[in-house]
């Protein structure tokens, strides 16, 4: 798999199994750290760098292992907040909204035949937050939430015609769940949740993007129930 830009790609030497990492010019915190492992690091021409990775690469590019990913099994052991991603297609948006669960600690698990694959745009998107998010992927996204319901986890909703987030009360462990950017998260899954809640907005406004109202729902579930692992 290759991935590009300077964050991501530092973010990999640290986390993944990087093979050959290739720049446009000498960068030293790079070349260091692929020093520090064992990882070819070669110069090239910048038109060569467009060849191999296309456009917004910032010089810098890298060939790596498939981004790991979790059993969900134990994703529900580990874990104390999840983003359940329901059928986010868009990689950009799919790689902001991994960020966003990077900052606020959660783990993501996602529907594995509609939604984005994980790409080099999506690690991209992610600010190489992807190599640090506890992943996995699941062929039945309705069982898993009911194991994670087995499992002790609160199941919330997010969707337009729930309650504001901040009238309900989310504490212990929850499972967020995460739409579609056009239709909004399957009946199926509404049906399943424990929790409708939506994000109050201005009328002329229809919806947020996915990642956008995962950071927003995320932060309301910290202010809630801080996180352990995150700084007060």
């Amino acid at each position: 798999m290759k991935i590009k830009g300077l964050n991501n790609v530092m973010a990999a030497l640290r986390e993944s199994s990087v093979e050959k990492v290739f720049c446009s010019r000498n960068v030293e915190e790079l070349t260091a750290a692929c020093k520090a492992i064992n990882v070819p690091c070669k110069v090239l021409p910048r038109v060569k760098i467009d060849e191999l990775f296309g456009d917004n690469h910032q010089g810098v590019g890298a060939f790596i292992a498939e981004i790991p990913q979790m059993h969900p099994a134990d994703i529900l052991k580990q874990a104390s907040r999840l983003v359940i991603v329901d059928r986010v297609q868009d990689p950009g948006n799919l790689g902001a909204l991994i960020r966003s669960a990077a900052a606020f600690g959660a783990a993501v698990v996602m529907s594995e035949h509609e939604t984005a694959p994980l790409s080099d745009v999506v690690a991209k998107a992610s600010a190489g937050m992807i190599h640090h998010v506890p992943l996995a992927r699941v062929a039945n996204l309705t069982r898993f939430v009911e194991q994670a319901k087995a499992a002790g986890f609160w199941i919330l909703c997010l969707d337009m015609g729930g309650k504001p987030l901040a009238s309900l009360k989310l504490d212990g462990k929850i499972g967020l769940i995460i739409g579609n950017e056009g239709t909004g998260v399957k009946p199926i899954l509404k049906q399943n949740a424990d929790f409708t809640g939506r994000i109050p907005m201005a009328p002329k406004v229809e919806s947020l993007n996915a990642a956008m109202a995962t950071s927003i729902a995320l932060y309301e579930l910290e202010r809630q129930w801080p996180h352990a692992d995150l700084p007060t």
